[in-house]
This record gives structure tokens, C-alpha cells and sequence, in this order.
């Protein structure tokens, strides 16, 4: 339902002035500081009518109204201004050198950091998946007589690393010969088609060495299903205990208890649409419980042309989202760049 042109300045109104006071909002504030072309009777009963539409709600009997999920989507889908960033703190992103020479959950850390800092909400991204890397290389190299640091380096610029054990006392020529038909093999190939993949005879090809291709396979198909696993970095999580509507300990406890749940987050953050818009979702359309009073805003981030990841802030329904929207949509725009360049330079 379209709303006609005074209730929407009304509902605007309302939102605009909830998030900033925290308290509910009465019509005689409201004709206070606003020309809506009325009287406060007819603020009142436009607020009525919206009430029974259930874009407001009245908590207490003798209090102003407050936006529900409803008014609230409403407000992000057709009132919101355009986000701006002219009231974010000033932020230095990491620049493209600095990101070419660290760690992909640096660059990840750093500007979920930012991002908390930025909008004042607890920020929440997942690594680049694993399942769309491919593997670049895999370089073993021995750590005492019978143990090697196996090294997998993936397309998306990520690296891990493991510890094997390594049957008899190999030289340094097998360790590397044996690293090279493991490259050769996997090079190239879907992280998550690995555990498909059956192995040429590596006796046959490497004679002795061939010994060593086992353990350092067992070792990258550990790194796949490390990867495979949804991981999500959170930053700022003290921040919701800022937010009046979690002074509350319950609440607190719930909602933090939520934010450890992993998989759960990547759910709802993974929820983010395809392409360069930012996904809001309020309430209960996360589908979480515990999150109910929570919105949550999210978008995708890339590695040259496809999506890799996704990056977010949680934050308390009552959000100033047209900051919070402005953003999230910089920073993913940012960690993009970033990403690239580490990837391909």
C-alpha cells in the first residue's frame, strides 16, 4: 500500500525523530516542529490510521508512537533520502600496498574495524569462499627430519598452512618433487572439487617420493574443508550495549549468543542481493528470534568479477539507516578494490 503524500512526511517524521531521541513520538511534537499543512488533531489521527495500518505502534497507553518492522520498511523503500557520507567519521582504508602485502583475514579484520567504528554498530564479514578459489600452488617445505609446513596458496589470495607428518627421512630434493606433482595436479582445480579428485600413481611417477604425495594431499584436503566451513569476522560487538533498547542483560545475553552462532550469521548475510545495492533487513525478516529487534544491513564484496563475500553491520531496528546503508555500499566498494589488487596486482 502507497501511502498519500502527508502520511508519508508524517511517517518520515517519526522515524527520522525515533532514532535520534530514542523516545516515542506524539503528534504534539511533531506539529511542533514540522508544517504538515494541519493541526495537531489531524497529525494525531494520520498517526491513528497508520497505527491501524501497522506502520506505527503506541507502546504505552499514554506515550507517543514508535515505526514497526513494517513502517520501517516502508521508510528505507520509499522515504529514505539518498545515503550520503558527509556525516561518517573520517576513515583511512588500508591502501592497495599495504593490502598486497598482508593476510586476506588482515584486510578483512581492518575494515570490519573501520566499518564498527564508521556507523557505531557491531560490523560482521565472511572471508572470500572457498569454494570458488581455485589452487594456485602448494609448496612444502621441511620443518625438522620428519615433519613438513605444507603451504596451499589459493586464486582469491588467500593462505593456509599445515603441519604433516612425513613417512622415513626424505630429502629436501623428494619433499619438493613431490610438492611439484601435487601442484601439477591440483593446479587450477576447484578448492571444493578436491576430495573428487583421484590421484595419478605417484610410485610410479616419483618412485620413492611418491611416498610423500599422501600425507601433503591429506593435508590440502583439510585446508578444504577448513574453508568449506562458514566463518564470519566480527568486529565492535560492545557497541549494541551503546543502544537504550539493549540495556536490558537478557537481551544483551541473547543477542550476543546470537552473534556467536556462525552459521546463522552467514545465513542471513549471505541473504545480500546480487549486484551493487546494499540489503536491509529488518526484524523479523532476518528470521532470527533472538535478532528480532535487530536490523541488519549487508552487501556483497568481489574478487575481480565474481562475488566472493559479504560484508554487514548489525544494529538495533531503530537505525539511522541511511548511514548506516551509505556505509556498508563504501566499504564493500572498498574491500572489492582491495581484494582485487591483492589477487591479481
Amino acid at each position: 500500500m502507497v501511502l498519500d503524500a502527508r502520511k508519508g512526511r508524517i511517517l518520515q517524521a517519526i522515524v527520522d525523530d525515533y532514532v535520534d531521541r530514542a523516545d516515542p513520538i506524539a503528534s504534539e511534537w511533531l506539529a511542533s516542529r514540522y508544517d504538515f499543512g494541519c493541526k495537531s488533531a489531524t497529525v494525531r489521527n494520520e498517526m491513528a490510521e497508520m497505527s491501524e495500518l501497522g506502520y506505527l505502534v503506541q507502546p504505552h497507553t499514554s506515550a507517543g508512537r514508535i515505526p514497526t518492522d513494517r513502517g520501517y520498511r516502508y521508510y528505507v523503500d520509499r522515504l529514505m533520502p539518498r545515503p550520503s557520507y558527509e556525516h561518517l567519521p573520517t576513515v583511512s582504508p588500508m591502501d592497495e600496498r599495504e593490502a598486497a602485502s598482508s593476510p586476506i583475514e588482515d584486510i578483512l579484520q581492518h575494515t570490519c574495524r573501520l566499518l564498527a567504528g564508521m556507523t557505531q554498530y557491531p560490523s560482521l564479514a565472511t572471508p572470500p569462499a572457498g569454494q570458488s578459489a581455485l589452487v594456485h600452488q602448494i609448496v612444502v617445505t621441511r620443518a625438522t627430519k620428519a615433519r613438513a609446513l605444507v603451504v596451499v596458496v589459493l586464486t582469491n589470495g588467500e593462505v593456509e598452512h599445515r603441519l604433516v607428518e612425513l613417512p622415513g627421512r626424505p630429502t629436501a630434493q623428494d619433499v619438493e618433487r613431490a610438492a611439484n606433482f601435487l601442484t601439477r595436479t591440483l593446479a587450477g582445480k576447484p578448492l571444493d572439487d578436491i576430495s573428487r579428485i583421484q590421484l595419478p600413481d605417484a610410485v610410479a611417477v616419483l618412485g620413492s617420493a611418491g611416498e610423500l604425495v599422501q600425507p601433503i594431499f591429506q593435508a590440502v584436503l583439510d585446508v578444504a574443508d577448513a574453508l568449506a566451513e562458514h566463518r564470519v569476522f566480527i568486529e565492535g560487538a560492545s557497541q549494541i550495549l551503546k543502544q537504550p533498547e539493549f540495556h536490558d542483560v537478557a537481551k544483551v545475553e541473547q543477542l550476543l549468543s546470537a552473534l556467536e552462532e556462525r552459521s546463522v550469521l552467514y545465513q542471513i548475510l549471505s541473504r545480500s542481493l546480487l549486484g551493487d545495492d546494499v540489503t536491509v533487513l529488518i526484524g523479523s525478516e532476518g528470521q532470527v528470534e533472538a535478532m528480532r529487534d535487530c536490523s541488519i544491513v549487508t552487501a556483497n564484496y568481489c574478487i575481480g568479477n565474481r562475488v566472493a563475500g559479504y560484508i554487514g553491520i548489525v544494529g538495533p531496528t531503530r537505525m539511522h539507516y541511511g548511514r548506516a546503508v551509505g556505509a556498508v555500499g563504501w566499504m564493500a566498494r572498498n574491500l572489492s578494490a582491495l581484494l582485487t589488487h591483492h589477487s591479481f596486482g
